[in-house]
């Protein structure tokens, strides 16, 4: 069944025939075990998939799926680990309960219809096709259907390192394994700035040059930007010149385990930091989760990956001065310059592992001290300065003014 959505732009006068959502299941199986691919959307110049896999009488140890995506180019996948276009599991997805069941997702630019070429489960290799059945289901959203003009011309932009559209990108359903699942919290997509689902901070900390000012966060034409300007002179917080304003973006959900997700263009300027955060936020902190993705914009073809947790002495009274967290930061070559294009950036963790993602590609994975986390984080975009020239390069004169975009952001919550 093929569904056609047309938005009309009275605007220009013109109509644009959107989204073609098309839902096929093809199934194969691997011993007793079943694996069944679901495309969840098809707007026509690309689609998102889920595959499920699901256990018979046996339980599953470890498991590997070859896709055929007849000439798609994948640009994003989750719950999953992709070489090529073999998908094998993360640590807490490799093995399946009898009669339970984990899955994967991905979203790929192109035509067509994937489907599973092989499957192995236990070391059993592809026994057989067991279906291939169209469905009528089709999931849409308000918010992945009323776009502007300017964000329909954004989502035909194609490039070697493009991820798919703004809108489309994140289509994907719960996530399940078979010890707990993630649920939606929400899918922002910036059409306009909401308040019951975004706070826009006042505050800055030592070492950090910029005040945190809600002058610098803006949305229009379906994008978020934070920028890093110059501050009024004579700016300070606690004694400290603060010459710069920049943003922290935060969110009034919190989640103590989940996964968030940003397409994001990233800032570039010496000095400047611009970052996805989740972070457990009351002050003085008496504890600390964090985890980081952050652009350190003296080179942005560099990120850094960061999770943070408090390793001392549990305090029994409200602390006068915050704890010290213990940091783990991994900093990694991109392949490419974040400030030139769009990726989408990534942060999942549940109780046994933290995994940082970009494009759907894990780059780090962090399992040191999960035993410390699990308290309720918010979500942060920011921009700001560092005064620690050695990190994130000296103040020099592209510093001010740098800019993050923000396409959309995507919190979803786990429950063990």
């Amino acid at each position: 069944m093929n569904t056609t959505l047309s938005i009309s732009l009275a605007k220009f006068g013109l109509a644009y025939a959107l989204l073609t959502s098309i839902a096929a299941a093809n199934a194969i199986t691997s011993g007793t075990t079943e694996a069944t691919l679901s495309i969840n959307n098809n707007w026509g110049s690309g689609y998102c998939a889920q595959v499920d896999i699901k256990a018979g009488n046996t339980p599953v140890t470890n498991w590997s799926i070859t896709l055929n995506t007849t000439g798609a180019q994948i640009n994003n996948l989750w719950n999953g680990n992709l070489a090529g276009l073999v998908v094998t599991p993360l640590a807490w997805n490799k093995t399946i309960a009898a009669n339970g069941s984990v899955n994967f997702g991905f979203c790929a630019n192109g035509s067509g219809t994937p489907t599973i070429a092989a499957f192995s489960a236990n070391g059993t290799a592809t026994s057989s096709i067991a279906s291939s059945t169209p469905s009528s289901a089709v999931r849409s959203s308000s918010s992945s259907s009323q776009l502007s003009s300017s964000r329909i011309s954004s989502s035909l932009r194609s490039s070697s390192s493009s991820v798919i559209s703004s809108s489309r990108s994140s289509v994907r359903s719960s996530a399940s394994s078979s010890s707990g699942n993630f649920s939606l919290v929400f899918h922002d997509d910036f059409n306009s700035f909401n308040s019951s689902r975004w706070q826009l901070m006042n505050h800055s900390w030592p070492g950090n040059l910029a005040l945190f000012s809600a002058n610098t966060v803006s949305v229009a034409n379906g994008m978020m930007k934070i920028e890093l300007n110059p501050a009024p002179a004579g700016t300070q917080v606690g004694g400290e010149n603060k010459p710069y304003l920049g943003a922290e973006v935060r969110s009034v959900d919190t989640i103590a385990y989940g996964r968030v997700s940003a397409r994001a263009k990233l800032a570039k300027g010496s000095g400047v930091v611009s970052a996805l955060v989740s972070i457990y936020t009351p002050w003085p902190a008496a504890n600390w989760n964090e985890f980081d993705i952050e652009s350190l914009g003296k080179n942005p073809r560099e990120i850094q990956f960061n999770s943070m947790v408090y390793t001392g002495p549990k305090l029994t009274t409200p602390p006068s001065a915050s704890v010290t967290p213990t940091q783990y930061p991994s900093l990694q070559q991109l392949g490419f310059d974040s400030s030139q294009d769009f990726h989408v950036y990534t942060i999942e963790w549940t109780p046994k592992e933290a995994t940082f993602l970009i494009d759907g590609v894990v780059y780090h994975r962090w399992v040191d001290r999960m035993d410390l986390i699990g308290l309720p984080q918010n979500i942060l975009l920011t921009i700001w300065a560092s005064n620690a020239s050695s990190w994130a390069g000296p103040i020099t004169g592209d510093t001010v003014n740098a800019e993050a975009l923000y396409d959309w952001v995507e919190v979803w919550r786990y429950t063990p």
